[in-house]
């Protein structure tokens, strides 16, 4: 089978996740998010993304012209009057539930895996629990343990990086490693900028201000930020290469940002939508060897669910299209958080291509920004409150029990909003 089954699986496919009642009501915070992506796209003239200067890594694309956050059911007019409805009639805001870590090796809580104590409040975002971050990271950070070790040499590409929490999580966790979040602004999380928006204007959106102030502050010089759009383009050119880029990738709640961007790009080439999507995550595939990947529920992504039914069975589908043997291990945690949301581990089988070289890897980015990228003030503030190194780690994935040494971050006054 070119497709491995699930190890560890709480199901089969058909109960992992499958629509068996009506989609969740979307609250009112994220339907005012999507509507100022939707007046961005309209103010953008037809959506053309535009770069900074002759910056290559932003690539020309256009945005669908209904909004580049909801899928497109939510952008018809007869469901948001039916969202409108429920909200009338004293339909309850639900921020999000719990998210359970089903593959803890001996049960043991998600925070004993933090590398470093980060605060909530810089981090999350419309409404997403805390708890979402700190399990998810657990689940991903004893995988990683396993696969390279805490003092191992690979590379990673945190794909819609926000803030930079899980970015700057595996650069403290493992020092020996380079890690590069790619934001580019065109989601819900960190605004709208990237529909339009210059590059400048991208690095200073609150959420890439953010990962650069942590950076700064944990002296992290194997932390960087990349401060551009993916698209389908964006995304099938970096497959051309034929190698993988990175040792790991990480698409966390971001893929049907991308989607939603590239539908014009699917009609170019003669796609559907749902044949575009499939095309799209699986060149995502070709990029890395070991990938984690988080897919929103219902209503997004709405034509994946039709055809598919389940995350599981799309990611099957796009793993057997990639051309290459794939395992599939989890869902390692399940949130709730509008819907359910399975994060899975997708592990290339057989012999696996080398990733290209780190520096080749900086090289396909215009502007990666790290320590001493950030502008006037900030970046002196944090250069003088870096931090003490971080402890030597010396637990190995054999005793996943022990608790990993936490770094706590410098002290510092309090900044003025």
């Amino acid at each position: 089978e070119p497709v491995g089954l699930p190890k560890g699986s709480v199901g089969d496919d058909e109960t992992l996740g499958a629509a068996t009642e009506p989609p969740p009501k979307v609250p009112d915070s994220v339907i005012a998010a999507a509507a100022a992506v939707s007046q961005a796209v309209a103010n953008s003239n037809a959506g053309l993304l535009m770069s900074g200067g002759n910056a290559p890594g932003l690539l020309a694309a256009k945005a669908n012209a209904g909004g580049a956050a909801l899928p497109r059911q939510l952008q018809q007019q007869p469901q948001q009057q039916q969202l409108q409805q429920r909200q009338r009639a004293g339909a309850r805001e639900s921020p999000g539930g719990g998210s359970v870590w089903t593959a803890s090796p001996d049960g043991s809580a998600p925070e004993s895996r933090l590398a470093v104590a980060l605060p909530e409040a810089e981090f999350t975002y419309i409404e997403r629990p805390w708890s979402h971050f700190i399990t998810r990271w657990a689940a991903m950070d004893v995988e990683l343990e396993q696969a390279f070790g805490l003092q191992g040499h690979f590379s990673m590409l945190d794909l819609g990086s926000c803030c930079g929490f899980f970015s700057v999580q595996a650069a403290v966790g493992y020092p020996n490693a380079t890690v590069i979040g790619v934001e580019g602004s065109v989601g819900i999380g960190n605004g709208t900028t990237g529909v339009s928006g210059t590059e400048d204007e991208i690095i200073q959106t609150k959420a890439v201000q953010t990962h650069l102030r942590w950076i700064e502050k944990l002296s992290l010089p194997n932390c960087v930020i990349a401060p551009e759009v993916w698209d389908y383009r964006r995304v099938c050119s970096l497959a051309s290469l034929g190698a993988p880029i990175s040792d790991v990738l990480l698409s966390l709640s971001v893929i049907h940002h991308i989607d939603n961007v590239s539908t014009d790009q699917y009609t170019a080439d003669g796609l559907s939508h749902i044949e575009g999507s499939l095309n799209l995550v699986s060149r995502l595939l070709n990029l890395a060897p070991r990938h984690f990947i988080e897919l929103p529920d219902r209503p997004w992504i709405e034509h994946v669910y039709v055809a598919y039914g389940t995350a599981r069975a799309f990611l099957g589908a796009a793993a057997a299209s990639s051309g290459k043997n794939w395992s599939f291990v989890g869902p390692l945690c399940m949130s709730e958080w509008y819907g359910t949301r399975e994060l899975w581990l997708l592990e290339e089988a057989g012999q696996v291509s080398s990733a290209i070289p780190v520096q080749g890897l900086k090289a396909l980015f215009s502007r990666p920004l790290g320590i001493g990228s950030l502008c006037g003030a900030a970046a002196q503030h944090g250069a003088a409150h870096g931090s003490a190194p971080r402890a030597q780690a010396t637990q190995h994935r054999a005793q996943p029990q022990q608790q990993r040494p936490q770094q706590q971050p410098p002290q510092q006054p309090q900044q003025q909003p």
